[in-house]
């Protein structure tokens, strides 16, 4: 079955050995750029500022990054896990509809909780800003899908590696970001071990190196807002999933109902719409997860974390 990249989650789940040793390093690392200083601050900093909870205390704000990482992982894992079911055993491949239904449930259960007061919705952010990071993370799925239609696994593979240089030229540019020698030789060293690892069949065309690198692009930049808007508009992560999942919904829903409309008349099974409705709810988790880890760290963490499951 062709692998498909959906919501923010794509369908491997091995971890790759290459990278385990260096996440927390460059974790640390990459806490270590100050963009508001201009300049690299200590290690113990790193760690008061990495594990510190914005003012606004929703339990998302609140949990240790390693936390938010190990939530990441088993709830991607996860995801991917489910996607293969449905996608491969009941041929649900419907890649926009999925996702459109991963973010509605996502929306709802992020205004539920806000109903709840779990946390306090955000009702400043501004309606274009929102839009703009739907826009690119749904630019980042298409693109990341058509990208693997146009060209081989393993150039696929070397394009995924890509966006986390992709991240930190982003990161200099929007934030005035710095990286220490340090962290950008761990970083070379992460990029060629989970590359000889992962990378075996490249083959380049026009088409696909263009689709691939406007899908690097535009994952970059919106895992680059999805950090830099959180600061910008004062919210927390569960805040900005609450004001951003709506508009991801629409964006990814709309060209869902002019590509995929045979799906209505798929002939759903009992056991494929419970594996649906389960892989909604395990979204929910891969997006608060997400949100959080790049809101609290990266970017570049998180495209690390990527390479530790080999997705």
């Amino acid at each position: 079955m062709r692998r498909t990249h959906t919501s923010w989650c794509q369908t491997t789940g091995r971890l790759t050995p290459p990278a385990l040793p260096l996440l927390g390093f460059v974790m640390v690392q990459d806490g270590a750029a100050d963009p508001e200083k201009g300049a690299i601050a200590s290690v113990d900093d790193v760690g008061a500022s990495v594990s510190k909870a914005p003012a606004n205390q929703s339990p998302l704000a609140k949990l240790p990054v390693p936390a938010l990482i190990a939530l990441s992982i088993v709830s991607s894992v996860s995801l991917i896990i489910v996607n293969k079911l449905v996608m491969h055993d009941y041929h649900f491949n419907y890649v926009l509809v999925l996702t459109t239904f991963h973010f509605i449930c996502t929306s709802a259960a992020m205004h539920i909780l806000a109903a709840a007061r779990v946390f306090e919705a955000a009702t400043h952010v501004p309606r274009n800003g929102a839009l703009k990071m739907a826009g690119a993370g749904a630019a980042s799925i298409v693109f990341m899908n058509l990208s693997l239609r146009f060209n081989s696994v393993g150039t696929y593979q070397m394009l995924k590696l890509a966006v986390i240089p992709c991240a930190m030229v982003l990161a200099c540019h929007l934030e005035g970001a710095r990286y220490s020698a340090k962290r950008i030789a761990s970083l070379v060293v992460l990029l060629a071990g989970v590359g000889i690892a992962t990378v075996t069949d490249v083959q380049l065309s026009m088409v696909g190196l263009v689709l691939g690198a406007i899908a690097v692009f535009s994952t970059a930049l919106a895992q680059t807002w999805m950090k830099t808007k959180q600061k910008e508009f004062g919210v927390d992560p569960m805040q900005m999933l609450h004001a951003v999942a709506p508009w991801q919904a629409l964006v990814t829903g709309v060209p869902a109902l002019v590509l995929e409309t045979d799906v209505l008349t798929h002939s759903f099974r009992d056991t494929e719409i419970l594996l649906i409705l389960i892989s909604g709810v395990i979204a929910v988790s891969v997006n608060l997860a997400s949100m959080g880890l790049i809101g609290r760290t990266s970017p570049v963490v998180y495209q690390v974390r990527n390479s530790v499951c080999g997705r």
